[in-house]
């Protein structure tokens, strides 16, 4: 049986000069199933050391490590739920207009985005694959669909890189689309 070719994850939307595309994130199971049980865990030690600090009967110093503890354990659970949540609803905005681009994250309705003048963009092309490698360095922030992506362009003297729910051939496509965009000249490409 001969496979469906893709049509590709990005949606684009085009207004004037305007482009919009949103990259919904890439659902790796594993992760959205393991952090779900691992939250019902977490969950069970964080009542039990609020219980246990508020209503407990504990001396000064395991009370004083208790509340480093929970600290702790908190920040970490505040960062898996960040994660589970951009595995099950994140989205990569990608915007442009007025000579700028803006990269954002969104999960549900909280947007964070950074704006950048087009003007200083400087070899928009693909990320190599070597970037994207499971095996390298990044494996983990991969796994959480937090590492970069499959674009990337030079700002002054930093790389950014962008649109991590994509595949290279989907990304060759955005960067034609781009091309062609009036706020976008020759030397912003590779």
């Amino acid at each position: 049986m001969i496979e469906t070719p893709s049509n590709g994850r990005a949606k684009i939307f085009k207004n004037g000069n305007s482009i919009e595309v949103q990259i919904p994130t890439k659902k790796n199971w594993f992760v959205i199933i393991f952090l779900t049980a691992w939250m019902g865990g977490w969950f069970m030690g964080e009542t039990f050391a609020i219980t246990t600090l508020f209503f407990g009967d504990s001396p000064t110093f395991a009370k004083a490590f208790l509340i480093f503890w929970l600290t702790g354990w908190t920040v970490g659970g505040l960062f898996c739920i960040t994660i589970l949540l951009w595995s099950i609803a994140g989205e990569e905005i990608i915007k442009v207009e007025n000579g700028v681009i803006e990269l954002g994250r969104q999960i549900f309705n909280l947007k964070k985005s950074k704006k950048y003048h087009i003007d200083e963009v400087r070899h928009l092309t693909i990320n190599p694959t070597s970037d994207n490698d499971i095996w390298g360095m990044g494996y983990q922030r991969n796994l959480f669909g937090l590492k970069g992506g499959v674009l990337k362009f030079d700002y002054g003297l930093k790389t950014l890189k962008f649109a991590g729910g994509i595949d290279e051939a989907e990304g060759r496509l955005l960067i034609e689309t781009l091309r062609i965009n009036p706020n976008f000249k020759e030397p912003n490409f590779g």
